[in-house]
Formats: C-alpha cells, structure tokens, sequence
C-alpha cells in the first residue's frame, strides 16, 4: 500500500493529504490500480532482465546437446553463446516462448555447435495393431533400442526421435 504518494518521482515530492483529497477520488484511485503501470527502476530493470536471461539459458542448454558428442553443453557457455550472437531478451515476453528462437540464432550465427536435443519414446500397441503401425513407427526412428512383440501387445522403444516428429501428422500417436 502506498502511503506518500508521489508528484514527481524523481525529486521525491510527495503530495499533500488535503490536495489528494481534492485530487483523487475512488474512481480516480481505481481507474490508477487498474489501468496505470509500475515504475520500476533501473537496478530492479536490469536485474529482472538478467535473471530472464539466465533462465533462457538454462531451458536452452537443457533443450540442446553438441551435436557431435551428443552431450549438454552448460549454461555458462549457452549464455556465452548467446551474447557472440547477439540474441536480446525481450521483457514482455515469458522464458519458454523465447527458447525456440533463441536456439534458431544460435544455430545460425553463433559459433557453438548446437542443434536440438532428441527424446527418447516407448510406444506399447495392442498386437493386433501391429502390423498397421509398425512402418509408421520403425520408419521415423533413427535407431531402435528393442523391438519386442509379446503375446497381448507390441512394445517398442525409439531413440533419437526430434519432438516436431513426435508431433507430425503422420505419426499415428
């Protein structure tokens, strides 16, 4: 709660109880916390900036591997990166929207090796199903770690499957 109210912020001029009276009636007061914006200083600012970055950083460094050793690379070197790049952080919007754009600049113009981590699926299929999906499903792996067909059901696991794989449409799941 605000208990000075202030003309001009950065002389500290407080205004007056009998001119916020005449001044300021419920409505106005509502009309401020609804529709008015925080001011917010330099230092809290930059902190706030910072601190996004890092967290891009990490989300970044936990979606990404070095494409030669297929390990993460750490956060230090992600932040790195990232500056090399030139890749600024935009306040408005949250860490998780700003990751995929982030990755898209660094494999462009950074000079980190890096490309996008690759998950791993189990996919279990009613054995009646098999022969149907087995294609679709062996086809888009790059490697099979087991392919076991038991007496009810049909169990696979891939490896190296991209996510906007996971997510096409062709893929029956």
């Amino acid at each position: 709660m605000v208990k000075h109210p202030l003309t001009i912020l950065s002389k500290r001029s407080v205004l007056a109880s009998p001119e916020l009276r005449i001044l300021l009636t419920f409505a106005h007061w509502y009309q401020i916390l609804t529709k008015g914006e925080v001011q917010v200083g330099e230092k809290e600012r930059e902190h706030d900036l910072s601190s996004l970055r890092k967290e891009i950083a990490t989300l970044v460094a936990e979606k990404s591997v070095d494409p030669a050793t297929q390990k993460p690379y750490p956060v230090g070197m992600i932040e790195k990166a990232m500056n090399e790049a030139g890749y600024s952080v935009r306040q408005g919007k949250n860490a998780k929207s700003q990751v995929a754009e982030c990755i898209k600049l660094l494999q462009s113009d950074s000079n980190l090796p890096i490309q996008r981590a690759r998950m791993r699926i189990r996919v279990t299929v009613p054995i009646a199903d098999e022969q149907r999906l087995r294609e679709k499903l062996i086809g888009g792996a790059e490697k099979v770690e087991k392919d076991d067909v038991k007496t009810e059901d049909w169990e696979i696991v891939r490896a190296f499957l991209y996510f906007t794989d996971y997510k096409s449409a062709d893929c029956p799941w």
